[in-house]
C-alpha cells in the first residue's frame, strides 16, 4: 500500500521518529560541534598554517577546496553584508570587484547563509541542511511505505548521505530540498484539503534549491520532480490526472 492510504493505515502519528532524526544528525556531527575535530577549511587551505595529522582517520574532511575558496569565504562575506544591512550583490575584495550574489556559489541570497557569521557557521549550516533533508525524506517516505521505522531509517540515511559528508560546498546544498519538492508532489495528490499545501511545498522547495547556490543541481532536482509527477499522474484516471496537474 502506498500514497495517502499508507499514511492513514499506520495509526496515530508519533513524533518519536522526528526526535530520532533530530538527534541522529547532530550526533553524527558531534566531533565537529564539540571541537574535537576542526573542519575549518581556512586551516587547511589558506596556506597560513601547517597542519599535521596522523592515525587511522587522518585526512581531509572534504573532497573539494571550494569548501573554503567559495563556500566559506564568499558565504562569510555575504553574511557580514546582511548583518550590516547591505544587500550582498557585489564582492569588492576580488580584483576590481566581482558579482557576489550573481556568482551563485556564495549562496548570498540563501536564508541559511547568515550562519556563516558564526565561528563554526559552516558546521551549523551543514547540520541544518542535513536536518532539513532527513526530516523531509522521512515525511515523504511515510506516504510511500507502511513502516514508520523504515521511513525513519530512510530519513536518517538521507540526512547523513555521502554528498553531505564529502561535498561541503554549494553543489550539495540543493540536495537537501529534493525530498521537500517530492513531498509537495505527493501532497498535491491528496484530496483531503492538502493539495494547495503541496503546491506551496513545491514552490518553497524549488525556490530554496535555486537560492542554495548551485543551479545545476537544482535543475536535476526539478527533472526528477517532473518525472515523479508524470509517473504519479499516469496512475490516475484522466479526470483526476487533469485535476492533479
Amino acid at each position: 500500500m502506498t500514497g495517502p492510504e499508507a499514511e492513514r493505515a499506520t495509526g496515530p502519528r508519533s513524533w518519536l521518529p522526528v526526535a530520532i532524526i533530530t538527534v541522529a544528525v547532530p550526533l553524527a556531527n558531534l566531533a565537529y560541534i564539540t571541537g574535537l575535530r576542526d573542519a575549518d577549511p581556512a586551516l587547511l587551505l589558506s596556506g597560513l598554517v601547517s597542519v599535521t595529522s596522523g592515525g587511522l582517520l587522518a585526512g581531509k574532511p572534504f573532497v573539494d577546496p571550494n569548501v573554503g575558496f567559495t563556500a566559506q569565504a564568499l558565504g562569510h562575506l555575504a553574511a557580514v553584508d546582511w548583518l550590516h544591512g547591505v544587500l550582498p550583490w557585489w564582492n569588492r575584495f576580488e580584483g576590481i570587484g566581482a558579482p557576489l550574489a550573481g556568482e551563485m556559489q556564495s549562496a548570498a541570497l540563501f536564508p541559511l547563509v547568515i550562519l556563516y557569521a558564526l565561528p563554526d557557521g559552516q558546521v551549523w549550516f551543514r547540520v541544518v541542511l542535513e536536518l532539513t533533508a532527513g526530516l523531509s525524506a522521512y515525511f515523504l517516505l511515510r506516504r510511500l511505505v507502511r513502516s514508520r521505522w523504515a521511513a525513519t531509517a530512510g530519513g536518517v540515511a538521507f540526512g547523513l548521505n555521502g554528498t553531505f559528508a564529502w561535498v561541503l560546498h554549494a553543489p550539495a546544498n540543493p540536495v537537501a530540498f529534493l525530498p521537500l519538492i517530492l513531498l509537495g508532489v505527493e501532497q498535491a495528490l491528496d484530496r483531503r484539503g492538502r493539495g494547495l499545501a503541496g503546491c506551496a511545498l513545491i514552490a518553497v522547495g524549488l525556490a530554496l534549491s535555486l537560492y542554495a547556490g548551485f543551479p545545476d543541481v537544482a535543475f536535476i532536482d526539478a527533472l526528477l520532480a517532473v518525472v515523479w509527477l508524470a509517473v504519479r499522474a499516469s496512475e490516475l484516471v484522466p479526470a483526476d490526472a487533469l485535476l492533479f496537474l
